[in-house]
């Protein structure tokens, strides 16, 4: 389907009751900070008591409807740029979608308040009827785009963030008293200080890095770090612990005039592919130089690092994380899309600035960090070190509560396997219980610490040419993920008609390989039988082919607009096209883990660990949704 102009009939009919600009239902992140510290400025939210947590519900539902509209709309609008038009970027959905497009565009009207057992079926149930008939066709509408999965986790995560804040604002009434710095001190535990530019970050990513980056073929960006994976992982001070990330540093003073220190975006989202979160800072939310460290340092004894004391804020980049996983499952779940081709996987071993170079970049970095850590404590004798080396640094304590990288980047596989030595051990990994999220991996493994990583664990670091204990998550997860992606990339190009509407200037093609293959598989269709299946009003526009325009080369082979309506475009099966299928079943890409937040939902209310299978509308098929849908990832990785 192409994009539409604004002054079109179309463009009206769709999109003319968004506002012009999106602006969150709920409160800015700094908002709360603020409250948590004077309870005298506690936004209004939390002024209505033991309801606060269903008014929170309602904003997060309104979000998720609201941010998703605009993403569509964004995905669907032609750019106009003065002078002519420009190639490269969104075509908008293809045709076979403008019903599901109907359905997701529906106005919605959410009350004040919703219960938390009504979040799930609010965004998730396509059959309601009655006054719950727009949140239906919603349902409806990203079941056919191949997005029911991000919903129903969403649903969890709006869940668990209303009770994580409702949990610290009825905390933080015990600490009134104290003054102001344990005050700011105690909130940043709770909503740790994010990057700039200040209290509405998240707001401020959703509108200028997530919905300008839809609009284009390039979305790799999206899924790529938040910060250089070439520099190395460094700590910089925060009030009340320290934030750790690759990068530059720059001290600066938060809002309440306390020391921070700011790292040096390089453009990425952050978000992690196959995980449902962004990943940035990794703040540890411990006195540096209070006792429990200082005494560590001095005498030894108990670590004092726990995963507790951990957090990745990224977690807090409520509504760009969500609209990232909605536009990965749009990428890499929906058969034949052309938006998988805006994501520039690469191979392992491949060059350039892939995804699989800058995920093994960053998270190796992080590794070598632990690493050399480890190493300084074990060898400090043979280095010519003082004895612990930089983990015993009382001056600069950095590198004690760095071992909380491990929470950002590292996998652990302790559980011994049969056939190794013990100069040469050999593991396996036990995934954990439903499924990834910081902090589970090593509690799963029986280790206290959880995702935290002491220096003198015995399995750290490989013995002989054995298999290191700890491995990095690219090499654990992210690498079998970004296989998946690409092995999908190359199967659509030969198993359907996608070929014909994707554009050369989309980020995939800046691999030679897909690139090659593009080109043979448009020269082949425009001989093939199935060439009359094309739609074209779905070719990109000014796209070429051989130096030619595609368009045009593909009317003179004799593709007219009236052809290829109701056919089908996607692959496998009677009826289906496709310009050189091989008969193999389409690589399908795993999904790791629920929403952050969603493990603060209390047990009763986890509905998403019950045995169940939801039956998708309008694109007929089976959606499973929490932890089903991560009992078919796994099916999946088995495969």
């Amino acid at each position: 389907m192409p994009t539409f102009s604004r002054h079109s009939d179309r463009w009206s009919e769709l999109f003319g009751h968004l506002d012009n600009v999106w602006q969150s239902s709920q409160a800015p992140h700094q908002t709360y900070v603020d409250g948590l510290v004077d309870p005298s400025v506690w936004p209004a939210v939390l002024q209505v008591g033991s309801a606060m947590q269903d008014v929170l519900h309602a904003q997060g539902i309104k979000d998720l409807h609201a941010v998703t509209q605009h993403m569509v709309r964004v995905i669907s609008t032609t750019v106009e740029i003065a002078g002519g038009s420009q190639t490269g970027l969104s075509t908008g959905f293809t045709s076979q979608l403008s019903s599901a497009l109907d359905s997701v565009m529906t106005p919605q009207s959410t009350g004040s308040s919703v219960a938390a057992g009504l979040v799930e079926a609010t965004l998730t149930d396509s059959s309601s009827a009655g006054e719950k008939v727009a949140s239906a066709m919603f349902a409806a509408g990203m079941s056919a785009l191949s997005a029911a999965g991000p919903v129903g986790m969403a649903a969890a995560a709006i869940v668990g963030l209303s009770y994580a804040i409702y949990r610290a604002f009825n905390t933080a009434k015990d600490n009134r008293d104290k003054v102001k710095a344990e005050r700011v001190r105690l909130a940043f535990e709770s909503f740790p200080p994010l990057q700039q530019p200040g209290g509405d970050t998240d707001e401020w990513y959703v509108k200028q890095r997530v919905l300008p980056v839809l609009e284009t073929g390039n979305w790799t960006i999206l899924f790529s770090p938040r910060f250089d994976p070439r520099n190395e992982w460094v700590g910089a001070p925060r009030h009340g612990g320290y934030g750790f990330a690759p990068g530059l540093r720059q001290n600066t003073k938060d809002e309440f005039g306390f020391d921070r220190g700011v790292f040096e975006t390089s453009g990425g989202v952050g978000f992690l592919p196959g995980f449902n979160r962004i990943t940035s800072v990794l703040q540890v939310s411990i006195d540096p130089f209070g006792s429990a460290v200082q005494n560590w340092i001095k005498s030894g004894g108990r670590f004092p690092i726990h995963h507790t004391m951990v957090q990745d804020v990224g977690s807090f980049y409520v509504n760009a994380g969500r609209m990232c996983s909605i536009a990965w499952s749009w990428a890499t779940a929906e058969r034949a899309s052309p938006h998988l081709y805006k994501i520039h996987v690469g191979t392992p071993d491949g060059p350039g600035e892939h995804l699989h170079y800058l995920w093994r970049s960053y998270m190796g970095g992080g590794i070598e960090y632990l690493r050399e850590s480890a190493k300084q404590w074990a060898h400090s004798d043979d280095l010519g070190l003082k004895a612990g080396g930089r983990m015993k640094s009382a001056d600069n304590p950095e590198y004690v509560l760095g071992s909380a990288i491990g929470c950002g980047v590292a996998s652990w596989a302790c559980s011994r396997a049969s056939g190794g030595t013990t100069n040469h051990p050999k593991f396996y990994r036990l995934g954990p219980p439903g499924g990834y999220s910081p902090g589970n991996y090593g509690i799963s493994q029986g280790l206290a610490k959880g995702c935290v990583i002491e220096p003198m664990t015995p399995l750290y670091t490989p013995i002989e040419d054995g298999e290191p204990c700890l491995v990095s998550l690219y090499e654990s997860h992210l690498a079998e993920t970004l296989k998946e992606v690409r092995a999908r990339q190359l199967h659509f190009l030969r198993n359907s008609l996608v070929c014909a509407y994707v554009s050369e200037k989309w980020d995939a093609f800046r691999d030679p390989a897909l690139l090659d293959l593009l080109r043979r598989m448009r020269t082949k269709l425009l001989t093939h039988r199935d060439r009359h299946a094309v739609q074209l009003r779905d070719v990109a526009p000014g796209e070429l082919h051989n130096g030619k325009d595609w368009r045009a080369q593909l009317v003179a082979a004799g593709v007219n607009a009236m052809q290829g309506a109701g056919m089908r475009l996607s692959t496998q099966g009677p009826g289906s096209s496709a310009v050189d299928p091989d008969g193999e079943p389409e690589p399908l890409v795993p999904v790791h883990a629920v929403m952050p937040f969603a493990e603060h939902i209390p047990p009763t209310l986890r509905w998403w660990q019950k045995p169940r299978v939801w039956a998708g509308i309008g694109a007929g098929v089976g959606v499973g949704l929490g932890a089903t849908a991560l009992a078919v990832s796994r099916r999946r990785m088995k495969r």
